[in-house]
């Protein structure tokens, strides 16, 4: 529950610096008022299939994993973190995932969505996290 507040806040810190320079006069443009082409790397998202399968068997054996196995905190480049804010989210949603590494073994993970202006959404599905354990800087 710490991980996630500290997380929120960052998130918001990122937001706020991003939007620093805005002002009346020169607001914060919104991708619900402008045409905008937004490069995505899809090789830090994953399909809505592997989601939703994911994020089920986290549904399923979530409890069961988290009496198990601790997960300290999730590491997210924020290279990545920028890529999402540029897709000019309304909303972002992080759910936790479980995905099977072996026989009865599983990896976590922090999968980061949102939704636009309009409160779609955004049909990218952001898996840039890592959990440590196992990874853990040194």
């Amino acid at each position: 529950m710490k991980f996630a507040k500290f997380f929120i806040l960052f998130i918001i810190l990122t937001y706020t610096i991003a939007c620093k320079n805005a002002t009346k006069d020169n607001p914060v443009e919104d991708a619900s008022t402008k045409d905008v082409t937004v490069s995505q790397s899809l090789r830090d998202t994953i399909s809505k299939s592997r989601f939703d399968d994911w994020t089920n068997r986290w549904d399923s054996l979530g409890a069961l994993y988290s009496d198990t196995s601790l997960v300290r905190y999730y590491s997210l480049p924020t290279t990545d973190l920028n890529e999402f804010l540029m897709t000019f989210p309304s909303k972002a949603y992080f759910y936790q995932g479980l995905e099977v590494i072996g026989t009865g073994k599983y990896k976590a993970h922090l999968i980061l969505t949102g939704d636009d202006a309009q409160g779609n959404n955004i049909n990218l599905y952001y898996d840039v996290s890592n959990p440590c354990p196992p990874v853990c800087p040194k």
